[in-house]
């Protein structure tokens, strides 16, 4: 018998102690793993939204950011450094949110 089964898990955020029930946390490991990348800049980047912006985003920018994550590496960090709203992902789109987020904390130069 599982004594834990359906307890709340207590876990350290950003913005302080937070009460996430176990799928919340199953969810947010699945992603955290899933920012690990080939590009230790990209995982720097990734990871920062995780830890200071994802949990305040709502639902339709975390499944952007979720979404962004089956992006190829050089798309990806093209896409996060450029945040430049496209045909494709328009200015107003979760996807440009997220980027933009990201960028202002993380500017990066081309030499």
């Amino acid at each position: 018998m599982d004594l834990f089964k359906g307890v709340l898990k207590v876990v350290f955020l950003p913005m302080g102690l937070q009460m996430i029930n176990k799928e919340q946390a199953n969810d947010r490991n699945q992603l955290w793993w899933r920012c690990r990348r080939s590009m230790q800049e990209l995982d720097l980047l990734l990871f920062y939204y995780m830890d200071n912006h994802y949990d305040q985003a709502t639902a339709v920018e975390q499944q952007a950011f979720a979404n962004m994550l089956e992006w190829p590496d050089p798309s990806l960090y093209a896409f996060l450094c450029a945040v430049a709203g496209s045909a494709e992902h328009p200015a107003d789109s979760p996807y440009t949110r997220v980027a933009r987020l990201i960028h202002a904390r993380h500017q990066t130069k081309v030499l």
